[in-house]
C-alpha cells in the first residue's frame, strides 16, 4: 500500500495516492465529538463526517469518490473551498488552506473552524449552514479523503468517565 498511518497520540496519515480514512475509538463506545487536523503537503482533501454503519461497510477500495460524495457523507473540501454533503457543494467565501493551516470540527460537524475562524456554522448564533437533517440521527465518525500528508489532533469524546485509545484506519 502506498499508505502510512501513525498511531496514538500521533494520529497522522501519508498516502501517495487519494484515499478514505476513518477516525475511531478502540475499546468502547464514546463517539467522537469534536476533532482537529493540520495539513501537512497535501494535493486534495476532504475533512468531514460518515454514517459508520454505513459508509464504512460499503466502501470498497479504489471504488468510492470521498467523504462529501457518497451518501450518508459530509465534509469542509479544502481544495474546492467549501462544504460537500452526498454531492451537493456548498462555496465558502474566502476558505483557503495551505501547509500548516489547522482545521477544527466541533460537535459532530455543526461548527468548522480554519485557523481559529469560524468558516461555518450551525449553531443559531452563527447560523450559516444547515446540518443535514439525516446525518443528525444517527452515529457519524470522522473519515478524510485525500492525497498526501496530515495530522489529527484535539480529539474530543463525548462526555462520559472512561479510558480510551484512538486509532486510524485506512479503508
Amino acid at each position: 500500500s502506498a499508505s502510512t498511518i501513525s498511531g496514538h497520540p500521533h494520529l497522522g496519515v501519508i498516502s501517495n495516492e487519494y484515499a478514505t480514512f476513518t477516525l475511531e475509538t478502540r475499546g468502547h463506545k464514546r463517539p467522537i465529538r469534536s476533532f482537529s487536523v493540520i495539513l501537512g503537503d497535501v494535493e486534495k482533501i476532504e475533512i468531514g463526517l460518515v454514517r459508520a454503519n454505513h459508509f464504512v461497510k460499503k466502501l470498497r477500495k479504489g471504488d468510492h469518490r470521498g467523504v462529501g460524495m457518497e451518501r450518508y457523507t459530509f465534509c469542509l473540501d479544502c481544495s474546492q473551498g467549501g462544504l460537500l454533503y452526498e454531492g451537493s457543494f456548498t462555496k465558502l467565501d474566502g476558505l483557503s488552506t495551505e501547509k500548516g493551516t489547522l482545521i477544527r470540527c466541533e460537535n459532530k460537524g455543526e461548527r468548522w473552524l480554519v485557523n481559529g475562524q469560524v468558516v461555518a456554522s450551525s449553531i443559531a448564533l452563527e447560523d450559516s449552514f444547515h446540518l443535514p437533517p439525516d446525518l443528525q440521527q444517527y452515529s457519524l465518525i470522522p473519515a478524510f479523503s485525500g492525497k498526501g500528508s496530515w495530522q489529527v489532533c484535539e480529539v474530543e469524546l463525548d462526555p462520559m468517565i472512561s479510558d480510551h485509545k484512538t486509532s486510524i484506519s485506512h479503508l
